[in-house]
């Protein structure tokens, strides 16, 4: 047991101030001396000191720093060669006839920060909003309080200041309106149903299970407690709220029933708003708000539960007191369940490997991490919104509340002041919930106004979720084509200014465009198409979990093992369910339940009463729209399982992780499936450890396991043990009785088993047939796969490929033929037929401007309808991605024109680095990367027909225009 060290207390009688300084006056004149200097030493070390948070702090020196640039370029002078007092003098002159230049330099400054700041965000609108440049006026004041002040100088009239920028802004907002619509980004709200689809795509999906079971946490966290993502993990350099330790959570057993387990979480802070200031936070936050206790769910919502999910991470990190084992955790007859002291500190959500191949601690995990990670996984669900995160949980939940608890509870839960608005204006969306209609027509209604079915049956992420054939459609042709027309639309993507390495990060972000464009247009495709039916079965769906069906039969399995256990349990003093019939009052009711109190009344009755206790088994129900009957069986199947061992069971797939099918390489089996049933691979081949997936892939793709192969192999291995070194037929070995049978019937002698050259062998067990060898022998020769055409068929490796078109560019170069290969330009792609020259593209009056004028008589137009290669876009999506020719607004960059020479054959796709490479080393002589001529049997001609070149008009590019390689696919 480690020691602990317990600090001295002051066991002295405490003293009051006056005593205190009674005591200082009666000091030596030297000791008064050094107190009295402190004093003054710290007063004059706190001159200027700024009281804001971090966060703040570090706003306002950004936007000085800007400030300075912007009088520095509007006075024409260089910040580095001036030193600090000029600094001040030009951005805050003392003299006061230079006031007004300055204010009126304050209001075209927001001005200019309205003009040259992007939004972060597209989804916001084209420009940023009212609220940030406030933010920079704020800015501004309090640099102009502070830098007079603390050159002892008369302030400025700060009022005159405050009004002209203020000014400034109401023009320039008026002036410039905002030219995207907001209404094309709506807020995303993440419920049950969407959750329930998270958990069952994490369940076979995660590179990690420990990296993934931390997000799953953190889901059930925010949607249970309707916390901020700040509350749960680490916001940055500037949060005021450190990440979760497990010093925060408290773990129990409840009604003396195995695998029933409570948490009660205690946030540090919950960032509740001053009501006079809603960008302040109150100092004042009762414990009440900080205290959430998560009662355990009932067993249909055992997925969700925050005290299963945190005591499986505790478990597989070995956290718990005297507990190693989900055994041991489940026997346990303590009432609490305690975390090791020496890990309380520790955070419960560590920091992702690269790709979330596992958790790297001590670092914890970030609120950025967390977004991004769950905005991952909603867009390879099929959920096309954009601007989703962990708010969106939040946001959903207060949706939920307001329409079960109200509007105070709600705010109270969020953590609002009492007099704000900010839930009705950020948070709450009750339209699909409210029967206004019903009220408005005097219809009978639900209690408060809120139906409950209305209210689980809205899921838009859920109901609208693009389907598995619709992501695969925006991918391969259709974002490539898409990608190269925003491409060259782009002025900056082809900068002579920029590096290969920049181009190929800017095309990645173009891709990232293109794949949204392509999604939100296949989304409004779908919802144009779906049928009623359709609808229904996914309203249907949204309440079905195949993760908790895998736990309830896993769960089964264990009762069923288990059915000898009786009333008796020696292993814990808890009461089996349905042992003991309930009494039961006048009304049919359970005499002694006690029902839940509301949450106004928990104040006053002790400890408990400073938690927020939410209800599990309410806020979770499961409610569909016509499946009451399937939920029916549902809940009378699971309830016909013990709750203990179902928690069991969704405990122990998640420390198993055996649902998963998404293993990452570092744990899965590096050994070849194809070499273990090989007879004729050797111990060391079979028991090899492939470094990469991709060259274990490779290797099953080559010809290494074909028929001819293990033939080859186990003929070498034979060859080499014959005493005299000969080639000897397996099959006539093991039919030599039948085989000497048919030459005695045929009077012939049976000719040599062994044979000297491999080839010998080969022309005999080709050649052979029943009547020459027998039937036996023939039987065997079938059996192997002789008589297979894929048997002796090699597959051309890409690397051969490579070769021989590298051998191809080597022969034209001693031709003195030089061919530089090109990336596809748009525009340029050949028409196949009997026309050279000939492109594919639009209407001649549309693009006549396009072409160069020595061309226009020798180009060839066709209708994009009759271009065969627009086939592999999806037919949906041909009128939104263009094939061939593109609008005058994408059209090739006029700089580019004079460097695009035409040519007679086709231009094809980037190639690899690799054969790059290969091209490279051909033009200049080497031969280093290939192999010899006499490996090399490809026709010169068809080397430079499949690279597509001309030996009268070789193609040549600048080497800053060519476009590096980038993968469009996904």
């Amino acid at each position: 047991m480690p020691r602990v060290t317990i600090p001295l207390p002051n066991t002295g009688k405490r003293q009051t101030l006056s005593e205190r300084i009674d005591r200082v006056l009666e000091l030596p004149d030297e000791e008064q001396t050094v107190i009295f200097d402190q004093a003054e030493q710290d007063f004059k070390d706190f001159e200027g000191f700024r009281y804001h948070a971090p966060a703040t702090q570090s706003r306002q020196d950004y936007h000085l720093k800007i400030f300075r640039s912007y009088m520095a370029g509007k006075c024409k002078k260089n910040l580095s060669s001036m030193t600090e007092a000029e600094i001040e003098e030009m951005t805050f002159p003392i003299n006061v006839a230079d006031h007004p230049a300055m204010f009126k330099a304050l209001g075209t400054f927001v001005i200019f920060v309205w003009h040259s700041t992007v939004p972060r965000s597209k989804l916001t609108g084209s420009n940023i909003s009212y609220r940030a440049l406030a933010a920079v006026r704020d800015s501004m004041m309090f640099w102009l309080r502070y830098k007079y002040k603390l050159r002892g100088v008369d302030l400025p009239a700060t009022a005159t200041a405050h009004n002209i920028m203020t000014d400034a802004i109401r023009a320039v907002v008026k002036r410039y309106p905002d030219t995207l619509s907001r209404a094309r980004a709506p807020k995303p709200y993440l419920g049950l149903s969407e959750l329930r689809q998270l958990i069952d795509y994490e369940a076979t999906n995660n590179n990690s299970i420990e990296y993934s079971e931390q997000h799953q946490a953190a889901w059930c966290i925010a949607r249970l407690t309707a916390c901020r993502p700040g509350s749960i993990c680490w916001s940055g350099k500037n949060a005021r709220n450190p990440a979760l330790t497990w010093d925060n959570f408290k773990f129990s057993v409840v009604d003396e029933t195995p695998g029933k387990f409570q948490v009660e979480i205690r946030f540090t802070n919950i960032h509740i708003k001053k009501p006079e200031d809603v960008m302040a936070t109150s100092e004042d936050i009762g414990d009440d708000a900080l205290f959430v206790a998560l009662v355990p769910p009932s067993a249909s919502n055992l997925i969700f539960s925050v005290a299963h999910r945190l005591l499986v991470i505790a478990l597989r990190r070995g956290l718990i007191q005297k507990i190693s084992t989900l055994d041991d955790l489940m026997a346990t007859n303590k009432r609490n369940i305690m975390i090791k002291t020496q890990h309380l500190d520790e955070p419960v959500f560590y920091k992702g490997k690269y790709k979330g191949t596992g958790v790297a601690p001590p670092d914890p995990m970030t609120t950025y991490a967390l977004d991004e990670y769950l905005k991952r996984r909603c867009w390879a669900l099929g959920y096309t919104t954009l601007a989703i995160g962990m708010v969106a949980i939040r946001r959903r939940a207060a949706s939920d509340l307001v329409s079960r608890v109200g509007t105070e509870a709600t705010r109270r839960i969020l953590g609002h002041a009492p007099d704000v608005f900010t839930l009705e204006r950020y948070y709450m969306f009750v339209g699909p919930m409210l029967e206004q209609s019903g009220m408005l027509l005097e219809e009978a209604i639900s209690d408060k106004g809120f139906n409950d079915v209305y209210r689980k049956a809205w899921a838009p992420l859920a109901t609208d979720r693009l389907e598995d054939e619709g992501i695969k459609r925006c991918r391969g042709a259709a974002l490539r084509t898409m990608t190269d027309r925003l491409a060259l639309a782009d002025e900056l993507y082809l900068a002579e200014q920029e590096s290969p390495e920049a181009r190929k990060k800017h095309r990645k972000r173009l891709r990232l465009y293109a794949h949204r464009a392509l999604l939100e247009e296949e989304a409004k495709q779908q919802q144009a198409n779906v049928t009623q039916a359709e609808y229904a079965a996914r309203i249907k769906d949204m309440s079905n979990s195949t993760f908790a069906a895998t736990v309830l039969a896993r769960a089964s399995e264990l009762q069923a093992q288990h059915v000898d256990v009786s009333a008796d349990d020696t292993r814990g003093p808890w009461t089996e369910e349905g042992e003991d019939e309930e009494e039961l009052d006048e009304d049919g009711l359970i005499a002694n339940d006690v029902p839940q109190p509301d949450l106004e009344t928990l104040d006053g009755q002790g400890r408990e009463s400073r938690s927020i206790v939410i209800p599990a088994d309410e806020e979770l129900d499961i409610a569909d729209v016509d499946t009451v009957e399937a939920n029916e069986s549902e809940a009378t199947a699971s309830s016909a399982v013990r709750y203990k061992y179902q928690a069991m069971a969704f405990m122990e797939a998640l420390l198993d992780d055996r649902a998963n099918t998404n293993l990452p390489w570092s744990e899965q089996d590096k050994r070849c499936p194809d070499c273990q049933e090989d007879s004729s691979v050797t111990e060391a081949q079979r028991d090899k450890q492939w470094d990469r997936a991709d060259h274990l892939q490779k290797h099953m793709d080559s010809n290494f396991h074909s028929g001819i192969s293990k033939f080859i192999r186990l003929t070498t291995t034979a060859q080499e043990n014959h005493p005299l070194g000969l080639f000897t037929c397996t099959y006539c070995e093991l039919c030599v009785t039948d085989r000497q049978e048919h030459y005695r019937k045929s009077n012939r002698d049976a000719p040599e088993l062994t044979f000297e050259t491999y080839d010998e062998l080969v022309e005999h067990i080709e050649s052979s047939t029943d009547e020459t060898d027998g039937r036996a022998h023939d039987e065997m020769k079938d059996l192997a796969g002789w008589y297979d055409p894929m048997f002796s068929f090699k597959k051309k490796s890409t690397r051969m490929t490579n070769e021989n078109r590298a051998d191809g560019l080597r022969n034209l170069a001693r031709m003195g033929v030089d061919i530089v290969q090109l990336p596809p330009v748009a525009s340029t792609t050949p028409l196949p037929g009997p026309f050279p020259g000939t492109i594919i593209g639009a209407a001649l009056d549309s693009t006549a401007s396009n072409v160069p004028s020595k061309f226009s008589t020798t180009v060839r137009w066709q209708s994009l309808d009759t271009i065969p290669n627009s086939q592999a876009v999806p037919d949906h999506l041909l009128r939104y991605v263009t094939t061939g020719n593109v609008p005058s607004t994408t059209a090739v960059p006029p700089r580019l024109q004079s460097s695009i020479k035409p040519t007679q054959w086709p231009t094809l796709p980037p190639k690899s680095k690799k054969l790059q490479k290969l091209s490279s080393q051909a033009r200049s002589g080497s031969k280093s990367a290939v192999p010899g001529d006499d490996d090399v049997e490809m026709e010169d001609a068809d080397a430079a027909g499949e690279m597509g070149m001309s030996h009268d008009n070789p193609v040549e590019l600048s080497d800053e225009h060519q476009e590096s390689e980038v993968s469009d696919e996904d």
